[in-house]
């Protein structure tokens, strides 16, 4: 039976991904199964059907579902094993991956935004909002037209969009790709999923930048890879807490956000990047740089080579359009040797991860469509925003927060400077107008917490910071 629970503070679309996870899981739905059109399961739930396709997006993204052109949604024929040699089932990832450590605060968070959108200023979530999008204008095609374009697929994407990428990158970072290196991916997040089944085993290490997005992702738990925290500092990665790592222990790989780091805004000096390269050159470490906010760089900031530029060999570059173009359009690169590609492809294919066809039509038509310009005027937005609301925020509370300067992307990490925080602490966000991610969700640390300036309107930021303080009194007086 198809049904929610109305009552429930869990947001609607995550009742819908559980609700098929626990089919699987029981058997009720097997590999190849048809589930009901997004249309029809919206009727059969009185949901909207944004809800339903927001759902169909997440599982299709972690490999559940699979979408085929003319047939519908699907549940992927899905491997026996995660991957070769790990001794995972697909129902054990399936399992963990909804049982984040943090998963009961997030749920609350993402329920109140759902059922109180209008009363609070959302500075927690992690997109762009409908107002800073670029406007795209879908091309006008016939079906006979978008099935021709299709058959441009190969194997590492439709050949029009890895020009385009290719392109576009020449253009806004003055990066130079081989074409046949270029692998279009369903967002960065795949990209990172397909290279953990390629490149690792269960009980291999990797490093990350700590606080980093990364510790909130469940694949690296589930495949059984252990993660070791390198602390950031203001120039880019902690040298020598990396060097110590290295010299303690296997690194397999570095996963690093060069610029505008997730959750902090820091970006790698010239000077860390080639550090970095040097000691994952003697200590044999890959490098995966996830640039996904990479073309987020504000107007006057002085662009920084890639790690991928002054280290090919020994980097795997990640790319995006999902940070610019909004959560819809999910559409993502990978760029890597041509051996390492056909590797991923076959990851790829074991998974049925496929990237929709029609989205790399239309991500094809959006770098062509005056894309420069309305990236300059969504550059200038931001950063517009990033001043004005720093400004603010260290005139009003500068003696209660610290913030790190940002030069690109939309994350401000603001530290408090009072009592040491906790959990509970962060609990009471819950019951005013403006939400924050706190550190917690992402780090040890209970002191901080990411802002997305994106979200706040100039009218919103004077509440934001009203709210702000009216947590800190109540944080103060407990």
């Amino acid at each position: 039976m198809w049904q929610l629970d109305k009552q429930s503070t869990q947001p609607l679309y995550q009742q819908i991904i559980q609700l098929i996870q626990i089919k699987i899981e029981r058997g009720d739905l097997v590999s190849g199964d048809k589930l009901p059109s997004e249309r029809q399961l919206a009727n059969w739930l009185s949901v909207n059907r944004s809800t339903v396709i927001r759902a169909f997006d997440e599982l299709t993204a972690t490999g559940i579902l699979e979408r085929r052109r003319g047939s519908g949604t699907h549940i992927a024929n899905l491997p026996k094993e995660v991957d070769l040699g790990l001794g995972l089932t697909w129902r054990h990832y399936i399992k963990q991956g909804r049982q984040g450590t943090k998963g009961q605060f997030q749920a609350q968070v993402n329920a109140l935004l759902e059922n109180n959108e209008s009363t609070i200023i959302d500075g927690y979530s992690s997109d762009l909002p409908l107002a800073l999008i670029p406007e795209l204008t879908i091309p006008n095609m016939s079906w006979h037209d978008l099935i021709q374009k299709s058959r441009q697929q190969e194997a590492l994407g439709v050949l029009a969009l890895r020009q385009a990428i290719v392109a576009m990158m020449s253009d806004e970072m003055g990066v130079s790709l081989d074409v046949n290196q270029v692998m279009v991916t369903y967002g960065g997040q795949q990209a990172i999923f397909l290279l953990l089944h390629a490149l690792l085993r269960q009980g291999d290490t990797v490093a990350v930048g700590t606080p980093s997005f990364f510790y909130s992702l469940p694949m690296f738990k589930v495949l059984g890879i252990k993660t070791v925290g390198i602390p950031l500092t203001r120039d880019g990665l902690d040298l020598g807490a990396f060097e110590l790592a290295c010299q303690n222990q296997t690194i397999k790989c570095l996963f690093i956000n060069s610029s505008f780091q997730n959750p902090t805004g820091v970006t790698m000096s010239l000077a860390n990047r080639q550090a970095v390269i040097k000691l994952c050159q003697i200590y044999q470490v890959l490098i995966v740089e996830d640039d996904v906010f990479g073309l987020l760089r504000f107007p006057e900031t002085v662009r920084v080579p890639l790690l991928y530029e002054l280290a090919p060999e020994r980097v795997l570059y990640i790319g995006s359009l999902t940070k610019v173009l909004g959560p819809t359009l999910q559409i993502g690169w990978l760029v890597a040797p041509s051996y390492l590609l056909k590797q991923l492809t076959q990851v790829r294919d074991a998974w049925e991860l496929d990237v929709n066809s029609y989205s790399q039509v239309i991500a094809t038509h959006a770098l062509q469509d005056n894309f420069s310009e309305q990236l300059k005027q969504l550059r200038q937005g931001l950063e517009k925003r990033a001043q004005q609301f720093t400004t603010q925020l260290i005139r009003e509370l500068g003696h209660k927060f610290v913030c790190q300067p940002i030069t690109g992307g939309y994350y401000l990490w603001v530290t408090y400077l009072g009592r040491p925080l906790t959990v509970t602490d962060w609990r009471q966000m819950l019951t005013c107008s403006f939400f924050v991610m706190p550190s917690f969700l992402m780090t040890d640390s209970r002191q901080a917490c990411r802002i997305n300036l994106a979200r706040l309107s100039p009218q919103d930021m004077p509440l934001a910071i009203k709210s702000l303080h009216e947590l800190v009194q109540v944080w103060e007086n407990s």
